[in-house]
């Protein structure tokens, strides 16, 4: 092979490498108003616009990547996924991510009820009555633990719709759900009047696949463009997800 051709070589290779580098496959799931996809198949939700321009700041470009909440973790300890913003305390992510220090986002948890009588007096030990969950969350891993008490009975429900009825056909006594959730269908269904008692606030951080060649730069610079991002608004909206 001739000198000039193996420069052409060389060029096109490193350009192909550059190329990729400057993608990023991130997971959005079904998580309203966080993550969504509309019609036309685009990432919507407060917590995907901030991706968005987290990772523009940062110089890369977005590649969504539509995954079942419940698959997600899998996928991007695998690879397959590259980067994930929310949760980090999955299990799956253990020796297969790196997890950043820089607070994302914080998401609070609640149960809600149609009635304050509907709660347990002591949120730290669970009665006996029914919990509605959504399904296909975690809820930052306290689903697990839920699951580990022989005291409570855990029903499932695909949608916040879904548990107004179950609650109000009082097939449970309450539904666990992030606030944020709640406060977007409330607003939505401005006839309903439920009351939310608080039991957990999970921290929310970016994760980085370990399968990424370059998962340790990567993290760095969504880091650094985080910090920047956080300067220049309200820190206390912006890690609630009030700002985008």
């Amino acid at each position: 092979m001739s000198l000039i051709l193996k420069l052409i070589f060389t060029t096109q290779v490193l350009f192909g490498v550059a190329q990729a580098k400057s993608e990023l496959r991130v997971a959005i799931i079904d998580f309203p108003p966080f993550y969504g996809v509309d019609e036309q198949g685009k990432a919507t939700g407060v917590l995907s616009a901030r991706v968005r321009e987290l990772l523009k700041a940062s110089g890369y470009k977005m590649k969504p990547v539509f995954v079942p909440a419940k698959r997600m973790m899998t996928e991007v300890a695998a690879g397959t996924i590259d980067v994930w913003m929310g949760v980090s305390s999955f299990p799956e992510f253990k020796e297969t991510t790196l997890i950043g220090k820089e607070l994302f986002v914080e998401m609070k948890l609640s149960l809600w009820a149609y009635s304050r009588e509907s709660f347990p007096e002591d949120m730290t030990v669970p009665d006996s009555r029914k919990i509605a969950l959504i399904f296909g969350y975690s809820y930052g891993g306290l689903l697990n633990e839920l699951k580990r008490k022989r005291s409570v009975s855990l029903v499932e429900v695909k949608s916040v719709d879904q548990a107004s009825l179950v609650l109000k056909n009082q097939r449970a006594s309450y539904l666990l759900n992030y606030d944020v959730t709640m406060e977007h269908w409330l607003a939505n269904n401005s006839h309903e009047k439920m009351v939310s008692k608080s039991i957990k606030v999970i921290p929310c951080y970016i994760v980085v696949s370990k399968k990424h060649p370059q998962a340790g730069e990567v993290l760095r610079n969504l880091e650094l463009a985080l910090r920047d991002m956080k300067a220049k608004a309200n820190s206390e909206e912006f890690i609630q997800g009030a700002v985008p």
